[in-house]
């Protein structure tokens, strides 16, 4: 059966639906009206005052037209043309006192002339100074438009004293017209928008009620199985969220498991690690003092051979000079093994690192080839450091090593810095973590990929060396409690800082 009570609450709604498009429609016609006249009164307004200041500004000896009241032909001229003008059809001149000097229609002009008769509209523009304008009905009127505004138009002075008035008739019928026809589009459209957003969903409305009531019934059918099926599958959903804990709970076993068999191997892999590379260390540190000695002999027979040939006719310079040169390289390779292998005790001093520094760059520069140039920017200003000078100094020959290297090939510049100054920058500076020596080159500088590669021992991209130079550098930064920090950029070289804390923590023999 029906429900008496939805069916009158039903309708309730749709009178009042309609009640309120009623009221709407009222609030848009009253709306449209009144915008229309506050439309026409504007354009009045502004045609009138646009008119009196082209009647002013053309028309003769206005001032003695003012004063006697009588016109002379060239006024009477402009009066006729002006009066053609826009929609004027008619107008009156005032003077100051609001006394009466021209009345013309569209007709005829005649001078009208009654100082005497003061009007009482241009009596209230003397008082005020303000345009007045008011909108009339010319229906039932002579020889007069269906609307039109009558205007009261001030002209001031220069110093603001009113000169005259001018009373002016516009024809505002097309204007009222073209104003009410936007207006009425405008306002049938919105009407229609509203029609459309209140009417379609009131007819959505009623047909989902009626299609409301239709299953109505089914619902109440329905609601007895959905609360058993609710009951049951509340407990299956409690069954479930029983079985999901227990299999989350076995799965983070899982987890910590294998996170734990990940420690183990990681640990394992570290043991392996650490011994293989103390294996490695004593056997490099062998080998370096087995060769170092040999390498020594060596050094001192090429410089008795220099010596004994240097007076005689032999010319061996050069042959022994190459020898030399590859006895340098050797022992530099010694020192980077020996340098890698060896983790006892630092032996430091308070060290003036600045001094120290240029001191150590000053003997250097003298090795590097000539037409590379080397450049100091220190700046600790006397400040000192716990150092070992001797491991530093090595730490530091390694990096200037190794810039001088990527940019020449014995001696020679590489092909990639042909027109290119070699340039070696050596900087200092005091940081929040200690102080800190900057080696920087402008060669090729390091691939992105190869930065963490060259850390790793026995890694070169050379054709000689045993990849040990960088990662003694290093290790004698981590002896000293810092460390080393690289960085490069594709053709802009590359930039190796190395740190340390001012006071240098004990470092005991592994």
């Amino acid at each position: 059966m029906p429900d008496d009570r939805s069916s009158f609450s039903l309708t309730k709604f749709i009178a009042a639906i309609i009640f309120g498009m009623g009221l709407l429609a009222a609030s848009v016609v009253y709306g449209v009206n009144y915008a229309v006249d506050r439309a026409v009164s504007m354009d009045a307004r502004t045609k009138a005052e646009d008119w009196a200041k082209y009647f002013i500004s053309t028309m003769p000896d206005l001032d003695r037209l003012l004063a006697d009241g009588k016109l002379d032909e060239r006024q009477a001229s402009v009066v006729s043309t002006a009066a053609k003008v826009g929609n004027v059809f008619r107008f009156k001149l005032y003077d100051a006192r609001g006394g009466t000097i021209l009345e013309s229609d569209a007709e005829t002009f005649e001078n009208e002339a009654d100082e005497d008769h003061i009007d009482d509209d241009a009596a209230d523009v003397v008082n005020s100074k303000r345009s007045v304008i008011s909108l009339n009905d010319g229906t039932h009127e002579r020889n007069m438009p269906s609307l039109y505004a009558e205007a009261y138009v001030p002209v001031l002075k220069a110093n603001g004293g009113l000169r005259a008035i001018v009373e002016i008739y516009v024809d505002q019928t097309r204007t009222a017209q073209f104003f009410k026809n936007t207006f009425g589009a405008l306002a049938f459209s919105l009407a229609l928008g509203m029609a459309l957003a209140f009417g379609v969903p009131t007819l959505a409305y009623l047909f989902r009620t009626k299609q409301a009531r239709e299953v109505k019934h089914d619902a109440e059918f329905l609601a007895m199985s959905r609360d058993a099926a609710e009951k049951s599958e509340s407990e299956a959903l409690k069954a479930a969220a029983e079985f999901k804990e227990l299999s989350e709970s076995v799965t983070m076993l899982n987890i910590q498991l294998r996170q734990k068999a990940e420690e183990l191997q990681s640990a394992q892999e570290e043991i392996v690690r650490k011994g293989k590379m103390a294996q490695l260390g004593m056997l490099i540190t062998t080998v370096a003092h087995e060769l170092r000695n040999p390498m020594g002999v060596v050094r001192s027979t090429v410089f008795l051979l220099q010596r004994r040939l240097k007076d005689t006719s032999v010319d061996v310079a050069a042959l022994l000079t190459r020898v030399d040169s590859g006895i340098v390289r050797c022992d530099n390779i010694i020192s980077q093994l020996l340098d890698y292998a060896r983790s006892q005790k630092l032996d430091t001093t308070a060290t003036d690192v600045d001094g120290w520094l240029e001191e150590m760059l000053r003997g250097e520069a003298v090795k590097l080839p000539a037409d590379l140039s080397i450049t100091c920017n220190l700046g600790l200003q006397g400040r000192k450091a716990d150092i070992d000078p001797e491991r530093t100094g090595r730490a530091i020959i390694n990096l200037l090593t190794n810039a001088v290297e990527a940019m020449t090939n014995r001696g020679q510049p590489l092909a990639g810095m042909a027109g290119r100054p070699l340039r070696i920058d050596v900087s200092t500076r005091p940081t929040a973590r200690g102080t800190e020596i900057t080696v920087e080159d402008n060669g090729p500088g390091i691939p992105p990929d190869m930065i963490e590669k060259i850390r790793e021992p026995l890694f070169t991209t050379k054709g000689f060396g045993a990849g040990l130079g960088i990662p003694a550098v290093e290790k004698i930064m981590e002896l000293h409690g810092g460390g080393l920090d690289i960085s490069s950029a594709p053709d802009r070289g590359a930039r190796f800082t190395i740190w340390f804390p001012a006071t240098q923590p004990e470092k005991q023999a592994a």
